[in-house]
């Protein structure tokens, strides 16, 4: 009788944990597009309000390895190298600051595998590796229509 609470327990709180993911990755993805938005219209803005503007961003941004393996947690499926710039682009992250975007988003990748949050696949495109203790797959917000909706992901099988 009690192990049966323990597994209604356990299979609730694995749903629970799915849900909080999702929410957090569809937050960083918006804290990530706002980001981008405030340093495009930044160079817009007169260089006071700029000066003023920098004490409200109390916090730092999301650096692109975050982003990086958002991208691959929110995806319906693996994600190569190449979709997920694709993805960046999607959101609006801006890549042009660096010289070669692909190098720098392996790089994300290859620090995202050796810290064991995700595996490659045999066709060199990257899932994420769930949690210990969760045997059920983890909910993706990009198999709803929201994160379609939200501009995250485009439906499956809309050709480019």
């Amino acid at each position: 009788m009690f192990e049966d609470v323990y597994k209604q327990a356990f299979g609730k709180a694995q749903t629970d944990l799915a849900h909080a993911i999702q929410q957090r990755d569809q937050w960083t993805m918006e804290v990530a597009k706002l980001q981008q938005l405030v340093k495009s219209l930044a160079t817009m803005a007169a260089k006071d309000h700029l000066e003023s503007m920098e004490g409200a961003i109390a916090n730092p941004e999301i650096g692109l390895q975050e982003i990086v393996f958002t991208c691959i947690r929110m995806s319906p499926k693996p994600l190569t190298p190449v979709e997920v710039r694709d993805q960046l682009q999607v959101v609006g992250y801006d890549t042009s600051g660096y010289a070669n975007p692909l190098a720098v988003i392996h790089g994300a990748i290859n620090r995202l595998e050796k810290s064991g949050k995700i595996t490659a696949n045999s066709n060199g495109a990257y899932n994420v590796t769930p949690p210990r203790g969760i045997t059920q797959p983890i909910a993706r917000p990009a198999d709803n229509r929201e994160a379609i909706a939200a501009g995250l992901f485009e439906p499956k099988g809309k050709k480019k």
